[in-house]
Order: C-alpha cells, then structure tokens, then sequence
C-alpha cells in the first residue's frame, strides 16, 4: 500500500574493511597461504599452497621456463592494422598459461595475455585495507532496496584504486519512479542550491531523473563545492531489471563511485568540468572512450572478481561489434584511433556515438590497465586536472607518445575482434 507520509532510511558513518584472498600475490616458501591448491608464480618459480600440519602454507616451488622472445619491428603512425593468424583461446586460461604483455614493444606478441594481465592486476589490488569515508543512504519511501549496504561496493571500487584520494563524504540516493519527485526534493534540501547548480551545470540534465516512464535505470555522480561525493542512483521496478543491471547487484554502485573519484581531482584542483555545450566533454578532460572503457571495466570486475575463466570468456565481443558497427575493420579501426579525433569525435557523448565509444574503450582501457594497472584509470583525470593535454599526460603515463602505441594498438584491437579473445 502506498504510504502517505514521507518515510527515509538513513545509515550514517558506515565505514568497514572487505578483504578477499589473493593467489597472485608475490609469495615465498613456508609462508601462510589461504586455499589449498592455489598457484602463484613469483621470481621464476610457480608456487602451491599445501597444507603443513594445522597450516596453509607455499610449498618451495618449481622453476618455470620462461617463453622465448622476440622483438616485434617498430611501424610509423600511418601504418594499417595486419591480419593476424591467431591461436585458438585458451578456454581455461590462468596467469601461468600465457604471456602477459609489459610494454608496446611486446603488445601483439602477448596480445593473449592482454585480458589475463588487467584481470590479474585488479584482482591482485583486492587485498589492499582502506578506510571509507562516513556514507549516508537516503532512499525514497516506495523504492526497492535491491542493495541494502552500498558499502562493500564502495569498498571493492577503493581497494582497486587503493592510494588514490577519497571524498570526505559519501551521500546516497536511491529513488523509483514513483518516488522521483520526493527524492529530488530530499536531496536538494541536504545537498544546497549551489551543489544542485553545479551538477546541472556540469552534466547539462537533472541529478534525480529517470531515462523511461516505466522504470529508473540511471545513475548519477559528482562532488559538490564542499569536496562530497554525491551518488544518485535510480532503481529498476523489477528484480529481474536489476540483475540485468551493469555488473548485477552493486554494479551501478560500482559505477557511479568510481565516476566520483574521475572527478575529485577537478575538485582538488578547483577546475570545472563544464562542457562548452551539450553532449560534449570539457577539454580538460579525457576522451570520452577512457570514460566509457573504464566504467565497463570496473563493472566487469566485480561481476568477475576472482573467476578469471568467467572474465576471459567475457572479452570476446565480436557479435555485438557487428551488430553496432557494421564497417568495423582495419580501415574503421585507424581513423577511430587518429589523434584528429581529440577535441572533436572523441569528445562527443551524445547517445548516437556512445556505444562506439564504449566497444573501443573497453578494448583501450584492457590494454592500458594490462600494462600499467588499474590506477591508470584515475591517472588520465589527475593530469589533466591540471590543465596537461591528453597527448603530454598519455606520453607520461605509457613512456610512448599516441602515434608511436597506435599502430600496435590497432593491429590488437583488429586481431581480438577477429578472433573473439
């Protein structure tokens, strides 16, 4: 029955430590382990966890050959994506089956190892101890609690990006249709005028809104003038809805989080992320495929956060290419990628390019987090908080300008849509 009275559940100062246990840890013989069976190379050798008396510990290991290299020639930034003969997927693949790539240099050669190498590095962050800062959950009186503690999922985000800063303050919305226009006036009486503005102001559209009549499947973040991290997530009607939702249950938790740590160094800098007119993003930030690649990402890594196999399967997205981009190919693939995009195309986020943005962000940001690691997310938006061009922060970060990494770059991309790895 519909209540009349204006009812909200609030959980202040939440804060907790959610740890999970890590195979691919460096380790050492005799030292503690936590499941028999687990593997970990480290220092040459590949080690196991063997149980000793009353304890779990790493065996003393056995050395483990390492793959012959070879160089893979230099080409010029006008060069085309190759064909490639691939070998079949591994459909078991673990960390020791393959060869994870470590720079540009060996980027095709190891191309197999690209998915194995980001889902490793991620994982291998979700033993780090954070602190939360206080959390507060406001929800509409008629909406469905599909997560009841948001928490965990704010943890999972903050040990993944584990030594970069945090807000001083989490504050949750939840609302449903019905209850829409209630929550917008709850959090405009708790978040202040001005915070409002700057949301509208800087994402051109409402923080409390719902994309269809039927049902608010949407999801909000920024921090506000007074450095908090303001979520408004609206809730699917249906349990079903919500488990189709990016990542499952806490995977727009997930989401909108990780986009309020995007944004805090714009805060830390005192610089807006106003677009100059709709649909567009500042120049000062990334382009809009580092955005869209990244938010998949870490939504793909917590829907499978300690199941590799289920994560590698999940790479392979040649049937939605074709179905969203009918051209894809070699030819598509180089003029996506041209640094002529930069300020134009790859700032574009209206809804007609969002979907290529998000199937070449999700192949880019696999390739920068298998290098560099997952805090290479967060350290595009920390550069270019202070006014540095995507150019300069992308030769920084990667040790390789963007027209010398292109070309290895598209022959990947190219090789993984054809083969579906």
């Amino acid at each position: 029955m519909r209540r009349n009275i204006l009812t909200w559940a609030l959980v202040a100062g939440i804060a907790s430590v959610f740890l999970v246990p890590n195979s691919s840890a460096a380790v050492k013989a005799g030292a503690a382990c936590t499941k028999v069976g687990a593997k970990s190379v480290t220092g040459g050798k590949s080690y196991t966890c063997i149980k000793s008396g009353k304890k779990l510990v790493w065996d003393k290991g056995v050395v483990v050959a390492k793959p012959t290299q070879s160089a893979v020639p230099s080409s010029t930034s006008s060069a085309k994506p190759s064909v490639a003969k691939s070998p079949t997927p591994i459909p078991n693949a673990t960390a020791e089956s393959v060869s994870m790539p470590t720079n540009f240099s060996d980027l095709f050669e190891k191309r197999r190892g690209i998915a194995v190498a980001t889902w490793n590095k991620i994982n291998s962050k979700l033993n780090s101890e954070v602190q939360l800062p206080p959390v507060e959950v406001y929800r509409g009186p008629n909406t469905p609690v599909w997560v009841n503690d948001p928490t965990e999922y704010f943890n999972f985000v903050a040990k993944v990006f584990s030594g970069k800063k945090l807000p001083k303050k989490i504050v949750v919305f939840y609302w449903s249709n019905e209850d829409r226009a209630a929550v917008a006036a709850k959090a405009l009486s708790i978040m202040g005028s001005e915070n409002d503005k700057k949301h509208t102001t800087e994402t051109t559209g409402p923080f409390v809104d719902c994309y269809t009549p039927t049902s608010c499947d949407v999801g909000h973040a920024f921090i506000g003038n007074d450095g908090v991290a303001y979520l408004g997530l609206g809730i699917p009607d249906t349990l079903e809805e919500a488990k189709r939702a990016a990542g499952g249950f806490g995977g727009v938790e997930v989401v909108e989080f990780y986009h309020s740590l995007n944004l805090l160094p714009y805060h830390l800098n005192s610089l807006s992320v106003a677009a100059p007119k709709a649909n567009t993003k500042s120049p000062f930030q990334p382009p809009f495929w580092l955005k869209q690649g990244s938010e998949n990402l870490i939504s793909s890594s917590l829907a499978f956060k300690k199941d590799l196999k289920g994560y590698t399967q999940n790479s392979g997205r040649k049937a939605w290419v074709d179905q969203t981009i009918p051209n894809f190919g070699p030819e598509w693939i180089d003029e996506y990628l041209s640094i002529e995009n930069l300020g134009n195309r790859w700032s574009d986020s209206s809804f007609k390019n969002s979907k290529p943005h998000l199937i070449m962000g999700m192949y880019l940001i696999e390739i920068l987090v298998a290098l560099k690691g997952p805090l290479v997310m967060l350290d595009f938006f920390e550069e270019m908080s202070e006014k540095k061009s995507f150019t300069d922060t992308f030769q920084n970060i990667l040790g390789v300008s963007w027209n010398e990494a292109k070309p290895e770059i598209a022959k990947v991309i190219y090789d993984r849509y054809l083969y579906n790895y």
